[in-house]
């Protein structure tokens, strides 16, 4: 039972507590899987294996995306640079129903200073007051008026028809569309946008996400699929940084750049679009690594 392997835990002896913990998982799925799963990985941590921790608490997440203390374990269990670390820690914080306590606002500044130079998200500007998380479009649209700096999304779909700026981080399924007045789901013109595990979705007469003028665009594991447009046009005097994205089966191109934009992009996946990453105009410089680029 339950009550058995916390008694463990509480005793110290974490590797039957880890034991006990698994053997109730048989069957459970939603948030009552999560909850065994982060136990579990809580007494992987105890022991120091820190992978084990991380494999519980990714599995307990896609069990409960909502689940605060999974994110929360999650970003304990990973090295406080790694690419996972601040999304995890701001899903966490943004989540939790109580204020973040003194071991996870530590946490949080660590994983935040760390990420000053990060590929992904990025926090050191970022005050722990300032996360918020939001379940709807008119509570987005109201967190963006506030100018909170960091908006954990919940699952579900949001429409957003200006530009922005600030980072939005997706949990679960997650997907941003542009409304019926505008073309670009996601749009920046000045200052700097950062985007987390969402799935991107424009009017169909634009590309999905654009950056232009003096802005700054950063996706992190995001998804243009099944588009009828380009997936991201960059133009302007202005960067887009990619990280783990995807953009498959797009009428257009999957990335566009000109007028004197660059774009660096990373492990990124380019499948059965028109054109994969199409550079004129007076591009200013175009960066690829590790990048696959299939059928475009």
């Amino acid at each position: 039972m339950a009550a058995d392997a916390a008694a463990l835990f509480k005793a110290g002896n974490f590797a039957a507590a880890a034991a006990a913990y698994g053997s109730l998982l048989e069957g459970l799925t939603g948030k009552a899987a999560a909850v065994g799963l982060t136990n579990r990985a809580a007494c992987h941590a105890k022991l120091g294996d820190m992978t084990a921790a991380e494999v519980d608490s990714r599995l307990a997440i896609e069990a409960s995306p909502e689940y605060a203390r999974a994110h929360l374990r999650l970003a304990s269990s990973l090295p406080i640079d790694h690419d996972d670390a601040a999304s995890a820690v701001v899903a966490a914080i943004a989540l939790s129903a109580q204020p973040a306590n003194d071991e996870t606002q530590m946490l949080y500044r660590a994983i935040a200073s760390a990420s000053a130079s990060s590929r992904a998200l990025r926090l050191s500007h970022v005050e722990i007051g300032s996360i918020t998380t939001v379940a709807t479009t008119i509570e987005l649209n109201a967190a963006l008026g506030r100018d909170d700096d960091v908006i954990v999304l919940r699952p579900g779909t949001y429409q957003l028809g200006r530009c922005i700026s600030g980072s939005l981080v997706g949990v679960g399924s997650v997907e941003v569309t542009a409304n019926m007045f505008c073309s670009h789901a996601l749009f920046v013109k000045r200052g700097l946008l950062q985007v987390v595990n969402v799935a991107i979705i424009g009017g169909g007469d634009g590309a999905a996400a654009c950056c232009c003028d003096v802005g700054t665009l950063r996706l992190i594991g995001c998804r243009v699929i099944d588009y009828a447009e380009a997936g991201l046009l960059i133009a302007g005097h202005c960067t887009a940084t990619l990280l783990s994205c995807v953009f498959q089966r797009l009428v257009s191109h999957a990335i566009e750049v000109r007028e004197g934009a660059s774009l660096d992009a990373c492990d990124c996946r380019l499948e059965a679009c028109r054109q994969g990453v199409s550079a004129y105009g007076g591009a200013l410089s175009v960066k690829l690594q590790g990048c696959t680029i299939r059928n475009c």
